[in-house]
């Protein structure tokens, strides 16, 4: 899904929201076969120096048994300022057992 919103300055921010499934994942100890669902937002205001975006994503790990299943999120703010330097901030990075 794709959202964009004109400001009454002519600034204008977009959301993107992506959900995928399909990938596995192996646990490095357990050996383990975790089912990944990810669902990302990246919204970003691209309008006029310094441009900023942020991504936020959410990978859930579904594994084999009821108490396996364990959540990732991060957050990652990016600037691009009006040297045209890029930054970037990772703002979260949790992970939680569910």
């Amino acid at each position: 899904m794709t959202h964009s919103t004109q400001t009454p300055s002519g600034a204008t921010t977009t959301l993107n929201h992506v959900t995928s499934a399909g990938a596995t994942a192996t646990g490095l100890t357990s050996g383990d076969t975790y089912q990944v669902v990810n669902v990302s937002a990246f919204r970003d205001d691209l309008s006029a120096p310094p441009y900023a975006a942020t991504l936020t994503l959410t990978q859930q790990f579904i594994g084999p048994g009821p108490d396996d299943n364990f959540v990732s999120f991060i957050t990652i703010h990016f600037t691009i300022d009006a040297n045209g330097d890029g930054h970037a901030d990772v703002q979260r990075v949790d992970t939680e057992c569910r």
